[in-house]
């Protein structure tokens, strides 16, 4: 197979982005920035050019602040209406903020990001917006990073929960994602699919995706030449046995594998259908051709944001 499956890496890419935006207080309002009561006690004045240092004991009072119950549940009241949902994300936001290993690193990460914004130390809001969207990219990056770092197990909690979540969609659904379409509304329309359950896993591991990498451990899978022929193998193997229960999904999903296709824009929701199905299938995959298969997938999300 000359070509990676590229909708493997939209199921997975779109489930984690997901996640990510939704699971970290990313985009703070003028009643949020009034809520925290925060007014900047830095030196640093538009005439004077903040340093790193500047930004960094601005970001620690901000995430001081951010850290109190009300607050995260307020943000976490922004992001969805379904207070099952709200404590699950206000409680991840929790122990996230409070990880000081990982706290250090995002505080050195974010402040340099800042300082290279020109961020103002005096606009409350705006500050806390730049810091949302430094927050987002920041942990994202960790997590390409660290994605390649979770055992198998984990893997397959977290695939499983990308397949179950696709499953939930409708067509419409289907075709608004693969259609290429991303805002606010739509993800919020995702969330409010979730199944809390599955939310929970999306943030534990996520978040383990995360630290691991932060904290450079355990070392991160690679795979051979040899690993891509043997995985290439098992996936075919796994669509043939699939042709018997589903002749038309496992055409569709050998079509988009070879690549024929490729002229002509595939249908977003027989993309959808067939991604998601294919997806399952691999999550339920054992011994050594489902662990190859699920590293196959992780191998084209990566290999595919280069």
């Amino acid at each position: 197979m000359s070509k990676l499956p590229h909708f493997s890496r939209l199921a997975l890419a779109l489930g984690l982005s997901t996640t990510l935006l939704m699971s970290l207080p990313c985009q703070a309002t003028d009643a949020h920035a009034n809520e925290l009561g925060y007014a900047s006690s830095n030196s640093a004045t538009s005439s004077t050019r903040a340093t790193s240092n500047d930004y960094a004991a601005t970001l620690e009072q901000l995430l001081t602040l951010l850290e109190k119950p009300q607050m995260l549940q307020s943000m976490a009241a922004a992001i969805t209406s379904d207070s099952t949902k709200q404590n699950i994300i206000s409680n991840h936001m929790s122990s996230l903020l409070s990880d000081q290993s990982l706290r250090q690193v995002l505080v050195e990460h974010i402040a340099t990001k800042l300082q290279q914004r020109g961020s103002s130390l005096n606009d409350t809001s705006a500050l806390l917006r730049a810091i949302g969207d430094e927050l987002q990219s920041a942990t994202l990056q960790f997590f390409n990073g660290g994605i390649s770092r979770l055992s198998d197990s984990e893997l397959q909690q977290l695939l499983g929960s990308i397949a179950n979540t696709a499953n939930r969609w409708d067509d419409q659904t289907c075709q608004v994602v693969f259609s290429g379409a991303s805002n606010s509304g739509v993800y919020r329309t995702l969330l409010e699919q979730l199944d809390p359950q599955d939310l929970e896993n999306f943030l534990h591991l996520t978040t383990q995706a995360v630290l691991y990498e932060v904290k450079d451990q355990p070392a991160a899978y690679s795979m051979s030449g040899s690993d891509l022929a043997k995985a290439n193998t098992a996936l075919f193997k796994v669509i043939g046995l699939w042709a018997f229960s589903d002749p038309q999904a496992a055409q569709n999903a050998f079509a988009l594998l070879q690549g024929s296709l490729q002229d002509q824009a595939p249908d977003p929701v027989t993309l959808c259908h067939t991604s998601r199905q294919l997806l399952t299938e691999i999550v339920r995959a054992e011994g050594s051709d489902g662990s190859l298969l699920r590293r196959l997938v992780v191998h084209t999300y990566l290999n595919q944001l280069q």
